[in-house]
């Protein structure tokens, strides 16, 4: 592609429970609130619908405050101010890649599918919903909650990448007990689904045979949490922390053949597949655990002495790192923490170090 420009709109609102806005207007931050935080949200044609309603506000305010006529981007937004202890944002978000003068005989050229479109750089439509809210019913404690979901949609991809969504949904809590006593807990769940299109052909006569077409569907599935606790100045001397990290990754991927159903391209005819039926891989699985403690301990009113303790534990299943898929891994006794290609256990200490305090008088 030689040329290649992006259209996008975003509506962001924040809605709290409050009368009164900044800037656009006073008194309709609700409709916002209902155009883009309502339960009827599920898919990207529901954001889009939502999108219209939004839309209609924002042009009305826009034209009332002199904006409209110039591109709308993230920076004409509506704000409210918050409720004392509860605050919502929300945003939604579409946008449009094209791209032109393709010369698709380049690509048949080096024995690709013309009709093949390489992600990064392929006409793609994008829609994006996000939400984050948190609560702060006492001093001491908040909670704060936030869910995105999104679709990337490769509307002229009949190989490659053809579509992705996602779904994000994340929760925590933080508590103060006192001055010198915290607690702080959060939890997240991803998911990922994507689907690639191919063709299993050789030059001749396969090449352009559209009963040879495979798909593979992939879906990802991550959860995290996160837990920690802060002590200071116990015994007006020693500060403790402590952590605990956990990840839990799976994945699947699913091979069809022939066309895929609701997910083809309008122009596309269905072609009865010729291809036998794919043998299923097996899911894929890693999961990581770290624990940690660090403990500080005041010598002076400038020095202060140190020990950390670090467990790390890392699992793993994945047809594509054992031996028969990959011989290289075969090879050596070496160990790469941070590589994640062997599950292993590690145990870290730290001790004594010392932590030179600095003072922040001028």
């Amino acid at each position: 592609m030689s040329e290649c420009h992006v259209d996008r709109i975003s509506v962001v609102g924040i809605a709290a429970g409050c009368t009164e806005t900044d800037g656009l207007g006073r008194g309709n931050e609700n409709l916002i609130a209902a155009a883009i935080t309502g339960s009827t949200i599920h898919s990207a044609s529901d954001a889009r619908s939502t999108a219209a309603a939004a839309g209609a506000f924002l042009t009305a305010r826009l034209a009332s405050s002199g904006a409209i006529g110039r591109p709308l981007t993230a920076t004409d937004d509506i704000s409210t101010r918050s409720h004392r202890w509860f605050t919502l944002r929300s945003k939604y978000e579409h946008a449009q890649r094209r791209g032109k003068d393709l010369d698709e005989a380049l690509l048949s050229s080096i024995g690709e599918q013309p009709t093949l479109r390489q992600y990064d750089v392929a006409n793609r439509d994008r829609d994006r919903v996000t939400l984050i809210g948190s609560v702060t019913p006492t001093g001491s404690l908040m909670t704060s909650l936030t869910v995105a979901a999104g679709k990337d949609d490769y509307l002229q991809s009949l190989f490659g990448l053809r579509d992705n969504t996602h779904r994000v949904y994340g929760a925590g809590a933080d508590y103060v007990v006192n001055d010198n006593v915290g607690f702080g807990l959060s939890y997240s769940y991803e998911r990922y689904q994507a689907l690639q299109r191919s063709r299993q052909a050789n030059p001749g006569v396969q090449f352009d045979d559209p009963s040879r077409n495979w798909a593979a569907d992939s879906t990802d599935r991550t959860h995290s949490l996160l837990a920690t606790a802060d002590v200071a100045r116990i015994k007006d001397k020693i500060d403790l922390k402590v952590s605990y990290d956990c990840s839990r990754s799976r994945a699947r991927y699913t091979y069809i053949t022939g066309p895929v159903p609701d997910r083809t391209l309008p122009e596309e005819v269905p072609v009865p597949t010729t291809l036998p039926t794919p043998t299923e891989l097996p899911p894929t699985l890693s999961e990581f655990h770290r624990g940690t403690v660090d403990v500080v301990c005041a010598l002076t009113g400038r020095v202060s002495i140190g020990a950390s303790y670090w467990y790390d534990r890392y699992r793993v299943s994945d047809f594509t790192l054992d031996i028969d898929a990959n011989p290289e891994l075969a090879r050596g006794q070496a160990l790469l923490m941070g590589y994640l290609y062997r599950p292993y256990a590690a145990n870290t200490a730290w001790a004594p170090r010392v932590v030179p305090l600095v003072s922040a008088e001028t």
